[in-house]
């Protein structure tokens, strides 16, 4: 069994330090990764667990192309079930963080299009209505630790955007994908400290958490749906054919209706 045990973690390890240039095999592949985990019920390797999910987020953080995706929720909410099992406290920048990631992995959309949001529409639902219950649910994440009053302001605005367009408009000018990865690397230093983790701690450097609001600033002139998608990596091609097919077919419907 133990050498079963040193296999695994050799696996997991290995594929989580090999290379992807495909963010979407990456993504399944860490999805199946946090499967195995899941189906480890032994509570001697809860060290290895915790190490090896925040060497995801480590990883992700020091990327050249940082991909904020809905594995980093998944991955959260793993780590904050491990602080509890085994007695640390949860530390306040986890709740921050995963409020910033659930806000950008929603918000990312509206720069497709403000007017042709399906994806968006998605998004509001598959996070906070499905992933995320009200406050007076019976679900099993209700006494989560991860939820702040902040979470629920954005809750809020984030649902009342679905029929605001001005709301939305508001949403989409903000740098959710900046902000989100502050909170993670302030969540993964803190997270060292408790955890007495070998990991080096990450800096914010200006040039990292101002990615993205430095090269939309540096194109105001342009094209703001295509500078935003020139610059974040977290959202798949087939995505943006997606509400591209949907704007066009909309336009060519309006324009129909404008000849006759």
């Amino acid at each position: 069994m133990e050498r079963m045990n040193d296999l695994r973690h050799s696996l997991l390890e290995f594929l989580i330090r090999s290379p992807f240039s495909d963010l979407e095999k990456k993504d399944n592949t860490v999805k199946n990764m946090l499967r195995v985990l899941a189906m480890s019920k032994s509570n001697h390797d809860s060290c290895f667990k915790r190490t090896f999910l925040l060497k995801i987020i480590q990883n992700d953080l020091i990327s050249q192309t940082i991909n904020i995706s809905e594995n980093l929720l998944n991955i959260l909410e793993h780590l904050e079930e491990f602080f509890l099992c085994d007695a640390f406290p949860v530390p306040a920048t986890m709740g921050a963080a995963y409020c910033a990631v659930a806000v950008e992995c929603t918000i990312k959309y509206l720069h497709l299009n403000l007017h042709h949001d399906l994806l968006y529409h998605c998004a509001v639902k598959r996070i906070w209505q499905v992933r995320i219950p009200h406050p007076n649910s019976s679900g099993s994440r209700e006494e989560s630790l991860l939820f702040s009053v902040e979470f629920e302001r954005w809750k809020k605005d984030i649902e009342t955007s679905v029929l605001d367009s001005q709301v939305r408009e508001r949403l989409a000018s903000i740098d959710t994908r900046g902000n989100a990865i502050i909170k993670l690397k302030a969540f993964f230093n803190e997270a060292c400290t408790v955890l007495g983790s070998p990991f080096a701690p990450l800096t914010v450097s200006e040039h990292t958490a101002t990615e993205h609001t430095n090269k939309v600033q540096g194109n105001e002139e342009g094209d703001n749906e295509e500078t935003y998608l020139s610059c974040s990596t977290d959202i798949s091609d087939d995505e943006v054919d997606q509400v591209e097919n949907v704007a066009r077919v909309d336009e060519e419907d309006s324009e129909d209706n404008l000849r006759g």
